[in-house]
């Protein structure tokens, strides 16, 4: 199954200030946050919560995790949290959200 988004369903726009804001090697982590859970809560709709979505971008603490969760994504991606908060976060992360857990058998 192929979805296609057009403009005029979802607005993924940064403003001049978020732009100005990027620094050399792109854009990652917690800006992206909340353009993330927009897209996520959007397909997640889309597909009648019916297929799994990687939530991804932002995910720097507990709360952050969470509102992906709540968004519709069903798993999660860190990266930029791994390199600032330390090879001990994933695990912390997951001990915290463990009774979120979702079977999409």
């Amino acid at each position: 199954m192929m979805f296609k988004l057009s403009s005029s369903q979802l607005h993924l726009t940064l403003d001049k200030m978020q732009l100005d804001s990027i620094e050399n090697g792109g854009l990652s982590g917690d800006p992206l946050e909340s353009k993330s859970n927009a897209i996520i809560k959007f397909l997640a709709k889309l597909t009648n919560y019916n297929f799994p979505i990687i939530g991804a971008g932002g995910i720097s603490s507990y709360d952050a995790a969470i509102r992906k969760l709540d968004a519709g994504a069903s798993l999660l991606q860190i990266y930029s949290s791994l390199v600032y908060n330390g090879p001990f976060f994933p695990s912390r992360l997951s001990d915290s959200i463990r009774h979120r857990r979702k079977s999409w058998v």
